[in-house]
């Protein structure tokens, strides 16, 4: 009978697995065997690996620090010269440093925008000024025309003494010291409205004029162009002006008002009218009688022109007109 006896586990290396075995029996591990009984060799335990912590690291923060860092490293860029520096000065823009150039563009850039600021609010102002004195200036004008709605209705008569006596001649003192008081009453009243009429006048005489003047310092370079208008000849040529325009039928003291505009206008229109009178005034030039022409000869065109000059140089010596020197010179110019 043969009896199974466990055999040592197959091994390449004999010597190694026996002393495997040997270790694992000493430390008491279970030896295993495998379905043949045999010993089998012992499980191999892994070393288990030891945690090592990783910090963990914001990867965004250190992106920024080094976007930081390179931006610091790149060199500045220059920043464009303030638009109240004259060209002149480009170099020494160019010379600061950029980090002066940055400020001093931020201050510029703070002035000028606290500059157009109070230019805002000082239009705003003035618009505000304007309308508020537009509709005082309606509102004036209203009350004017009211007042004289009033004057025209009140209008008192003095009460004539002669229609408080009767047919017997008596005299009716009550009723005529109660006429009078009440007539003494609407006077004043009257009078005072009047006061108050004419000082409204004087207030749209006043607005007007400060129109005028404002149209006059905005508008009067208008004029400046002619040659009647220069300083040594606009005093001349508003008085003919002004004459012009009271023979037109325009008021007397209506100039004083007038805009530039206007003044232009009644200027040009005198202008026009001289020209007009001139034109009328002006003699038609008489043709040159034609010299006598035989049958069959032709007249030489040096004849026509002398006799032509000859007309013009007689005409311009018994009449001495503008006209007739400026036929001769065109004649001189067309070589006739």
């Amino acid at each position: 009978m043969t009896t199974d006896t466990a055999q040592p586990f197959a091994a390449a290396d004999p010597v190694q697995a026996a002393a495997a075995l040997f270790r694992a029996v000493d430390n008491g591990t279970p030896v295993n065997r495998d379905e043949a009984g045999r010993f089998a060799a012992p499980e191999t335990i892994e070393p288990e690996a030891e945690a090592v912590e990783v910090e963990a690291t914001d990867d965004s923060a250190e992106v920024e620090v080094a976007a930081e860092a390179a931006e610091e490293a790149q060199p500045e860029a220059a920043a464009d010269m303030p638009a109240s520096w004259p060209k002149e000065d480009a170099e020494a823009w160019n010379a600061l440093p950029p980090a002066a150039q940055a400020i001093i563009a931020q201050r510029e850039g703070q002035r000028d925008a606290a500059v157009n600021q109070k230019f805002q609010e000082a239009a705003n102002v003035r618009r505000a000024a304007s309308e508020a004195a537009q509709a005082a200036a309606s509102k004036r004008d209203e009350y004017a025309q009211q007042l004289d709605q009033i004057i025209g209705l009140i209008s008192p008569v003095a009460p004539d003494p002669q229609r408080y006596i009767d047919a017997d001649g008596n005299f009716d003192g009550n009723k005529y010291a109660w006429d009078k008081a009440q007539y003494d009453q609407a006077a004043l009243t009257v009078q005072g409205l009047q006061q108050q009429r004419q000082a409204i006048a004087a207030q749209q005489s006043q607005a007007e004029q400060d129109a005028v003047r404002g149209e006059w310092e905005t508008d009067g370079q208008r004029l400046a162009v002619y040659p009647d208008f220069a300083p040594e000849k606009v005093a001349a040529t508003f008085s003919q002006i002004e004459t012009y325009s009271n023979a037109a039928g325009i008021p007397a003291g209506a100039l004083a008002t007038a805009t530039p505009v206007e003044v232009e206008m009644v200027w040009k229109a005198m202008q026009y009218d001289r020209m007009t009178a001139a034109k009328a005034r002006v003699a038609p030039i008489a043709k040159p009688a034609a010299p006598n022409v035989r049958a069959g000869v032709a007249t030489p065109k040096a004849a026509i022109a002398d006799s032509q000059r000859a007309a013009v140089m007689s005409r311009l010596e018994k009449t001495g007109t503008l006209e007739a020197g400026a036929a001769l010179w065109k004649m001189q110019m067309k070589g006739k």
